[in-house]
């Protein structure tokens, strides 16, 4: 517990004890000694027998006094430390369990701290505040958190998931008081009884809502992730939904598949709402022999002969009461099984996503090292001077300089812009390295963002200048390179792949191929990435490449640019004392090449703060508190400091970087002893490096630079030409797929599985009678959909986890957008072919539809493969317009069935109302359906024997197609071509309306990703 004490003299004596573990205790504690405590609400006072772990002032860090490799201090000497301190004085203390407080004590008996009806109470109002300000309550999301919190002992599991179930109820009537009765009265269901149907409707529609709820629940509480319980409860619910009486009348099951059909909760639920509408009185004339379906059934009214077509029951009590049980029964068993999973199955923690993690256990193929050579940047890279030498490229070393930058932002509500930076300058110079050091909240990072041209929000002010020339973006990003603080790659390909991708982008077009390959393999080695060159990247940190590792990558992936400045955002953030030594060992060799390399840093070690040349330092506000040369063993820096009246000065055991930052005011209980910035401004040192930049400044105005600090930047455009460009980065995006197995063959398997259930389900089905019909129908619609909308939904997550590697890779001026939303169309049409060809091939032959010939299988593949693409790139679409996946995976089913619902299949073109006609025109879905059914139910009438065919029943007895035996033995094409519209002789030109369609989403697409902007900065 960590205290600090008011008063210098509040140890009076301290002694050590004697034992295994020797420690140093407090022995008695003045009267007036008192403590303030930090970030802990409550605490008891210091008291003898506490136990001295750590001691320390406010100027100096606390030292340890019992970890490993530490001397331990014995009482004199820590007696003599608090003493000698000057201000307040800081003790780490331990108190052992035994002396604590009785209450305190017991709180350790038991396993919670609440008793079951507070946990309850308290549990219940996070999870009503929750369901009031986020939806995404509503999908389960917050098991992970659950987890976390569950580990602590917050609650108990069924508080928690009592306290979800109760929150959610609320939300669910309100909308069951929204949307019921938009859908009951605005597509005129039925209103005998004054109403009362409406009620049982709504019950039986608010049961179904919170039974799937709590299987979705209940599946996220198996899960380990997001992604697998969305899965898999999507997966359960397509199952139900295929065998709810809808998509394939229940008559028309199989013998092996009727018992998903009677454990389907969406089976009862349908039941009780369609007997809930055939059985009122609306439906109660008595049969008669005008109605086809009525034929056979004249003990029934035209509702009960309706529903038993279908085989559904017809009568009020099996047809509503039961099905309304059942859904209650099954929501309580639901609960039951959650209650027990949430309580007894735990999760560890998964950091990979499900495509990375089929990678875990990746080995690289090692390559020897020739030598263990001491590796020098110099030798690496030639200057100009020295670029006739095959083994080196050409690069210009460049001078950076800035002068009065101010950078402000516009916040919401408020009328003067906030400033971030206010009148900044300084330089780079080649063969040097600049921190820019200060406190959180300093502009460090956005300070490094201007000056590398990142920023995309915002107003910037001043001059930014490379060898005395005003930097254009396009010019300035083909000579440096940005090292990002977060470590972003392509998980899918090698180390070794990822600079040669680099490379072949960005050094310059005249660069042969040898010498680029030459290039690669000494920044390898430079950077020590030789070793685990032919690893794939994988998932950073769990299972690919360490954090130390991707580090290096990521500074490699800018240095096979060839750069002449380097930006680095926080290089070593994330890394142990070791790896950061080879970041900075690796970064000081870059330097030593003459380039300018400015990077930002937070709180280095001593050894690390020394590899820096120069210094930025900035305090709060974005105002230069130092800039100048650090010195050896800092000796510039702290003279300056220790010449300001009043600055304490740095003892000999402590970090120039913390010490600056503290004295400036840098962290928490830390106050600025001085104005160090105006200090700055009037300092001589601050004079000499102004006139230094005044002069660099008219050589910009004047032109004179031009010869004196090096060419101007004028090479623009990209590093390759247009054709190389797209067909390196296709190239890499189909190694992706390749690699990619979980995504790429997983989807094959999930078809080759659909296709057996589908095929199995719907086995050689006859369509001689309207049950029949409907069911082959419901066969073509429910395949579409699920091969189309399963591959969109795959696609969205791989897109959006690889935008961010392209918002990188656009910053650096790669390549066009284009070429990166081509390689992603592109990539995916082969899969997209094999996957449609293995569904096709396994659901529609056992199902024995377009089996005739293999003309008509072709056909049939074709169009529901072009509809397949074009869902697919829609998914790519969204994922490129919208921020996130969470959002497009929320609208495309939105879209799609919108598409469903107008597409003929739903509601006949004939019934679609004409304000709504339009989307029937613009609607793939509509055209994919009209296509396929008139290829699935056509009949030849134009050749003998069934050219003589008219609507009556009796023509062309001879005539081998399909009649339906309860039409009057008409012929099924001539009723589904009046019920749907159909006409065969458009297949053809369908598919051309659908090829246009897949244009038209890959276009679109190009837009979006270049219209778009979400990596606001």
């Amino acid at each position: 517990m960590l205290k600090l004490l008011k008063q210098v003299k509040v140890v009076k004596h301290v002694q050590k004890t004697s034992g295994e573990n020797k420690a140093v205790v407090i022995q008695e504690v003045e009267s007036s000694g008192t403590a303030q405590l930090i970030d802990i609400q409550h605490t008891a006072a210091v008291k003898a027998g506490d136990r001295v772990t750590a001691i320390g002032s406010s100027h100096t860090s606390l030292a340890y006094l019992a970890l490993p490799g530490v001397s331990v201090f014995d009482a004199a000497m820590a007696s003599e430390k608090v003493q000698q301190a000057v201000g307040n004085i800081r003790l780490q203390l331990e108190r052992p369990l035994e002396q604590a407080p009785p209450e305190t004590a017991n709180i350790f008996d038991n396993e919670y701290v609440q008793d079951g009806y507070t946990s309850i109470k308290v549990v219940m109002r996070r999870q009503f505040t929750l369901t009031l300000r986020s939806k995404s309550f509503l999908y389960a999301r917050m098991i992970q958190v659950f987890e976390k919190q569950y580990s602590a002992r917050f609650f108990r599991p069924y508080a928690y998931l009592l306290a979800c179930t109760l929150s959610q109820i609320p939300l669910t009537l309100v909308e069951m008081v929204i949307y019921t009765p938009l859908v009951y009265f605005l597509t005129g269901l039925t209103l005998a009884n004054n109403g009362a149907h409406y009620i049982t409707y709504a019950i039986a529609a608010f049961l179904c809502a919170n039974t799937f709820a709590m299987f979705t629940r209940f599946a996220a509480s198996l899960c380990h992730t997001k992604e697998s319980a969305s899965g898999i409860s999507g997966l359960c619910i397509t199952f139900f939904l295929l065998f709810s009486g809808f998509l394939i009348a229940k008559n028309k099951v199989p013998d092996w598949w009727i018992w998903v059909y009677y454990i389907s909760p969406l089976q009862w639920a349908i039941t009780a709402l369609i007997c809930n509408e055939f059985l009122s009185d609306t439906y109660s004339q008595p049969c008669n022999n005008s109605i086809t379906y009525c034929r056979g059934r004249s003990d029934m009214n035209i509702g009960q002969a309706y529903l038993a077509i279908y085989d559904f029951p017809t009568t009020t009590l099996r047809g509503y009461w039961v099905p309304v049980l059942v859904l209650f029964f099954y929501y309580w068993v639901l609960s039951c099984c959650c209650f027990w999973t949430v309580a007894n199955v735990r999760h560890e923690e998964v950091k990979l996503p499900s495509i990375a993690r089929l990678l875990r256990n990746q080995t690289a193929i090692s390559k020897p090292l020739e030598g263990k050579t001491k590796f020098r940047f110099s030798r690496i890279f030639k200057s100009v001077q020295n670029a006739n030498n095959d083994v080196g490229i050409k690069f210009e070393p460049a001078m950076l300089s800035f002068h009065q930058i101010v950078y402000e932002i516009k916040i919401p509500g408020i009328k003067d812009p906030r400033v971030l930076l206010s009148n900044v300058s300084g330089f780079s110079k080649p063969g040097t390295m600049t921190a820019l050091m200060g406190s959180s909240g300093a502009g460090k990072t956005t300070l490094l963002d201007v000056l590398a041209g990142r920023k995309t929000t915002g107003r910037i002010l001043g001059d930014i200048l490379a060898n005395g020339y005003p930097k254009e973006q396009e010019t300035f990003a083909r000579i440096t390179g940005y090292v990002e603080q977060n470590d972003i790659h392509t998980p899918f390909i090698t180390v070794r792949e990822s600079f040669q991708f680099s490379g072949s982008l960005r050094l310059p077009r005249g660069t042969s191929a040898g010498a680029r390959q030459k290039f690669i393999e000494e920044v390898l080695k430079l950077l020590e990435l030789n070793e685990i060159e032919d690893k794939i990247v994988g998932a950073i940190g769990d299972g690919g490449l360490s954090v130390e590792e991707a580090k290096r990558l990521t500074i490699g992936v800018e240095l096979v640019a060839n750069p002449s400045i380097l930006f680095l955002d926080e290089p070593t953030s994330g890394l142990d004392s070791r790896a950061a030594q080879v970041v900075m060992r690796s970064i000081t060799n870059i330097v030593e090449s003459g380039r300018s390399v400015i990077c930002t840093i937070h709180q280095p070690s001593r050894r690390l703060f020394f590899c820096f040349s120069h210094l930025m330092l900035l305090k709060r506000g974005g105002e230069i508190a130092y800039f100048g040369p650090i010195g050896e063993q800092a000796r510039d820096l702290l003279e300056y400091f220790h010449s300001r009246p009043g600055v304490s000065e740095c003892s000999a055991d402590q970090n120039p970087a913390s010490y600056m930052l503290e004295i400036i005011g840098a962290g928490i209980g830390h106050t600025a002893e001085r104005d160090f910035a105006r200090d700055y401004q009037q300092s001589s040192l601050a004079q000499q490096y102004r006139i230094f930049i005044k002069n660099l400044k008219e050589l910009e105005t004047y032109k004179f630079g031009r010869g004196k600090f090096g060419l101007e930047p004028i090479i623009k455009g990209y590093g390759a030409t247009y054709w190389q460009l797209c067909k390196i980065v296709t190239v890499r995006q189909f190694r992706t797929y390749w690699r990619n197995i979980s995504y790429s063959f997983g989807r094959m398997m999930l078809m080759i599985v659909l296709g057996l259930i589908l095929g199995t389900t719907y086995y050689q089905i006859k369509y001689d009678n309207i049950a029949g019909m409907s069911s082959r129908m419901g066969l073509i619609y429910i395949g579409v959909i699920m091969v189309g909308l399963t591959n969109a939904n795959n696609v969205i997550p791989q897109v959006n986890a690889e935008r961010v590697v392209y918002y990188r890779e656009r910053a650096s001026n790669m390549y066009p957008v284009l070429f990166y939303s081509m390689s992603w169309t592109l990539a995916e049409i082969p899969y997209l072919c094999i996957s449609s060809l293995l569904f096709c091939s396994i659901c529609f032959s056992l199902g024995g539809v377009a089996t005739d010939s293999a003309k008509i299988s072709f056909e049939f593949w074709i169009i529901l493969c072009e509809y397949t693409a074009c869902i697919t790139f829609f998914g790519i679409f969204l994922a490129m317009m919208t921020p996130n996946a969470q959002v497009a995976t929320l609208i495309i089913p939105v879209v799609v069935n919108i598409w469903n619902m107008t597409s003929g299949f739903m509601i006949p073109k004939k019934k679609i109302p004409s304000f709504w006609m339009w989307l029937y025109w613009i609607n793939p879905t509509q055209f994919t359906l009209n296509s396929l059914a008139a290829i699935a139910f056509h009949c030849d009438l134009d050749n003998p024997p069934c050219d003589t065919c008219t609507l009556l029943p009796t023509s062309c007895p001879e005539c081998p197609c399909v009649r339906v035996q309860d039409q009057d033995n008409m012929l099924a094409w001539y009723i589904m071509k009046d019920s749907m519209s159909l006409d065969y002789t458009k297949r053809y030109e369908n598919m051309g309306v659908l090829l246009m369609f897949n244009l038209f989403f890959m276009i679109a697409s190009v837009f979006a990703l270049k219209c778009m902007k979400f990596d606001r900065r």
